[in-house]
């Protein structure tokens, strides 16, 4: 599952601008990891927590608060990646379309 997990956030930052994409990467990857939870919440401890340099841990920092990079883009991105999962079919309730989280082949319930 971490494979699969990096995986997906190489494709979502690979083509941001190179020094915001690697450390927008060890930012999110902090994210994903559940490393704010023991740090309750501190920024900065859990990108240390995750392994990160105090320079790597600067620049992940940085580029969460100043990197060229948004929100809107990435989810794009990401809809587009579950989209073109093997198994993953939309569902809809009563007319409304939940959005694309996790599909079958990476353990979630379509």
């Amino acid at each position: 599952m971490t494979n699969v997990t990096i995986n997906v956030l190489i494709i979502l930052t690979q083509n941001l601008p190179v020094g915001t994409n690697l450390a927008l990467l060890h930012f999110l990857w902090m994210l994903v990891t559940g490393a704010l939870f023991p740090t309750r919440g501190a920024i900065i401890p859990a990108l240390k927590s995750i392994g990160l340099s105090d320079a790597a841990t600067r620049r992940a920092w940085v580029a969460f608060r100043k990197g060229a990079w948004q929100i809107p883009v990435i989810l794009v991105l990401w809809r587009e990646h579950i989209k073109a999962q093997p198994g993953w079919q939309e569902h809809r309730y009563e007319g409304i379309c939940r959005l694309p989280w996790m599909s079958p082949p990476f353990g979630g319930r379509p």
